[in-house]
């Protein structure tokens, strides 16, 4: 089998998902579509995600419970007046930022990476480093943002939460 024909392959067996919808990326505008800072998270519902505008960067978090998450599609709800995402079956609680506050859920939020792209180059992604997700920082307001809902990092486990350690954010 030569090179070219196990690259075509590759791309039978393992196609892309189409853009704008789950399992594929979203192209979202420029960063200036994102939620101003602070503000209440803007629900995706074909992408099955929230997205938030945090402080530190933009962050798209699964739309599902982490407690049910497997066995029931449980979706979250916003809770304006508390500003928290509920679980409206098993209780959990959880921050604008996505931390666990309360519930049986194992872990925070998961999150989909978010890329944010610069004429074609990404230069800055959603990272895993070290017990700890780092949104990706935005470069320039005419920036593109693109949520890749074919790749999840899975929240940090509930007891490392920061809200559990007095952090009230």
């Amino acid at each position: 089998m030569t090179a070219g024909s196990g690259l075509v392959a590759y791309q039978f067996l393992y196609p892309r998902q189409p853009a704008n919808v789950f399992g594929g990326r979203f192209y979202l505008g420029t960063t200036a579509n994102l939620p101003p800072f602070g503000s209440e998270p803007q629900h995706h519902v074909d992408g099955r995600f929230w997205l938030v505008g945090l402080e530190e960067g933009p962050r798209a978090f699964f739309n599902l419970c982490t407690h049910t998450f497997g066995t029931r599609w449980i979706k979250l709800w916003w809770d304006s007046s508390n500003a928290r995402f509920d679980c409206p079956m098993c209780g959990s609680r959880f921050s604008l930022e996505g931390h666990y506050i309360t519930g049986p859920a194992p872990r925070s939020l998961d999150q989909f990476v978010i890329e944010i792209v610069t004429g074609r180059e990404v230069v800055a992604k959603t990272k895993y480093v070290e017990n700890a997700i780092l949104s990706p920082s935005i470069p320039a307001p005419d920036a593109e943002i693109v949520v890749d809902t074919g790749t999840m990092i899975e929240g940090l486990p509930s007891m490392s939460s920061p809200i559990l350690n007095g952090y009230r954010g």
